[in-house]
């Protein structure tokens, strides 16, 4: 359930809509995700860099498994 418009961080919108789409690029797989709906507030750029960090750890991760296998 959604929590009134008062009790939202400010900057924050429950209408974050986030598109995450995989290509194939010449073998390897690309990923473009995409958020919209945000206005540009204290709370996207958290935002921004908790996805950042996200896509790092997931990264690390990724390697961290391929060299595994590799080795």
């Amino acid at each position: 359930m959604p929590l009134p418009a008062d009790q939202l961080p400010e900057g924050f919108t429950q209408n974050i809509r986030t598109v995450v789409e995989f290509a194939d690029v010449g073998g390897l797989t690309e990923l473009t995700i995409t958020e919209s709906g945000w206005s540009r507030s204290l709370m996207s750029v958290f935002a921004y860099a908790g996805m950042h960090q996200s896509l790092d750890k997931l990264t690390t991760d990724v390697l961290r498994r391929l060299t595994a296998v590799a080795g």
